[in-house]
């Protein structure tokens, strides 16, 4: 289902309600009824929990509080530079995607789902070709593994299972 939206420059406006006024309950609702709906440049999938879907889109909007947003909106903050990297300004896409710190961990994020790929991959040969089945849990195992490798040979070593 397509869903048409725009920043009017105060709020967001949609096609969910009668008013036009963008509410998420109109949003939830909505996906708890399909399995995605595409609100122009953004696809709302109804398997990826709605806190991370809302924070995706705000992201991809440029509306989430980055320490230049946050201070534009009056907010004093001890510095305007990213609390990572400490030398550029903190806007959403050097936070989420430009700051090294966050590279590093796209790039680990990455290598795990390409490692986890070939797992799955590998898991599919043994059944097709060998009759063999490779039970899930074996899969999260090895990628468990490779996250403690990971963090103990990499140059992030203060990475944790919990951040």
């Amino acid at each position: 289902m397509d869903i048409a939206s725009e920043w009017d420059g105060e709020s967001w406006r949609c096609d969910l309600t009668v008013d036009r006024k963008y509410q998420v309950r109109a949003l939830r609702l909505l996906l708890e009824h399909q399995d995605q709906v595409y609100t122009g440049k953004f696809r709302w999938i109804k398997q990826v929990p709605m806190k991370v879907m809302c924070f995706i889109w705000r992201a991809k909007m440029c509306h989430i509080p980055s320490v230049v947003a946050l201070s534009n909106r009056g907010i004093t903050l001890p510095s305007k530079l990213c609390c990572q990297f400490e030398k550029l300004g903190e806007i959403d896409d050097h936070a989420l995607v430009s700051c090294p710190f966050a590279k590093t961990m796209l790039e680990w994020i990455f290598k795990c789902c390409v490692h986890l790929l070939k797992h799955i991959w590998k898991a599919r040969n043994e059944r097709l070709f060998n009759d063999k089945k490779v039970c899930a849990t074996k899969l999260v195992d090895t990628v468990i593994s490779m996250f403690l490798w990971f963090k103990h040979r990499s140059m992030i070593g203060c990475i944790s299972r919990t951040d």
